[in-house]
């Protein structure tokens, strides 16, 4: 791969909501809870039997586990939720104009 200076530049923005609200990073509430740091990168292992899999299960569901609740998919909701839910406005993929952008939502 090669790197090229580009004269054209873009600033992208964070547009975290808790950078948004709190402006210092170290004011912010933990993300998982009180029990884990905000970013976490571990390896369970044992031998067969041992509780790994409830070990997984418990940090997932409980309370004080870990959360997957990501701020900027949060904020997305609240910007979306306005939009009206109405199936008969939404046209098809093929009727777009060209450059449009198309959210998909399960």
């Amino acid at each position: 791969m090669r790197f090229a200076r580009q004269e054209i530049k873009l600033k992208v923005d964070n547009i975290d909501p808790f950078s948004l609200c709190y402006g210092n990073v170290a004011s912010r509430p933990p993300r998982h809870s009180s029990l884990f740091p905000n970013t976490i990168l571990a390896l369970i292992v044992g031998p067969s039997g041992c509780g790994k899999t409830n070990l997984v299960f418990t940090l997932l569901v409980h309370e004080n586990g870990i959360k997957f609740e990501n701020p900027k998919y949060v904020m997305l909701e609240k910007i979306l939720s306005a939009v009206p839910d109405d199936n008969d406005t939404v046209i098809s993929p093929e009727k777009a104009l060209p450059n449009s952008v198309i959210l998909f939502e399960s």
